[in-house]
């Protein structure tokens, strides 16, 4: 479960993925019993489907470093990693496990040429161990979110204008009420209008002890963004 609380009004694109994988290749080499591995042996690539390259030359018995060194050589192969097991005599069976670090996705196979490995029935076999893959959003993902203000917070909610600060007798006075919810987010126009009672008070009283009390008229401006007082 994923839980969230939004602060700041607007629109926001969620996305949800599943994060990379790099591709893992297996490439081990065989020969029949009783004869012995020797030469060497290529492989070619063709990177996002387009067209294929060829790795340098990889001797029967190609350490790791080796191994990483040839294959690095192909175009648009990236950086890879390589670890050599199985291979306590390569003259008889040698396996290399080729992660591409830098190849986004599942790629093609890598294709072996073996011509040139001595043997008999000498054979190079290629396998996907780990399928490659790119960034991925999950079903339904990404879409938009909208957040909208919460209920007007008077804590929050401002008052501007001139009639706050002077007015001239027998004059009308005005200023504007600015609607905020309790993260400070202006209320929408087509949210539910609020009720505002304004109340003007002398700052002395009458020689009894008395004060007048004065009710501004409130009105919700055209656009409904606020509330102007009068």
């Amino acid at each position: 479960t994923v839980k969230y609380t939004p602060s700041v009004r607007g629109s926001y694109f969620i996305d949800v993925t599943l994060p990379s994988m790099p591709e893992v290749q297996r490439v081990s080499t065989s020969v029949s019993p009783k004869s012995s591995l020797s030469g060497f042996f290529s492989v070619d690539f063709s990177p996002y489907r387009t067209y294929s390259s060829r790795s340098n030359n990889i001797p029967f018995d190609a350490t790791s470093e080796e191994f990483k060194t040839a294959l690095e050589s192909i175009d648009n192969i990236g950086t890879l990693e390589v670890s050599r097991h199985d291979c306590e005599d390569p003259s008889i069976t040698c396996t290399w496990d080729v992660t591409f670090l830098e190849f986004a996705g599942d790629a093609e196979l890598l294709e072996p040429d073996y011509s040139q490995l001595l043997g008999n029935d000498a054979v190079v076999g290629v396998e996907q161990q780990v399928k490659g893959r790119q960034l991925q959003s999950i079903s339904g993902f990404p879409y938009l979110l909208t957040v909208s203000p919460g209920q007007t917070d008077p804590m929050r909610t401002l008052a501007h204008g001139k009639g706050l600060v002077a007015s001239t007798s027998g004059e009308i006075s005005s200023f504007t009420i600015q609607p905020k919810d309790s993260f400070g987010n202006d209320r929408l126009p087509e949210q539910g209008a609020d009720l505002f009672a304004v109340y003007i008070y002398p700052e002395q009283k009458y020689p009894d002890g008395s004060f007048h009390v004065h009710q501004g008229v409130v009105t919700r401006q055209s656009d409904n963004s606020s509330h102007t007082v009068d």
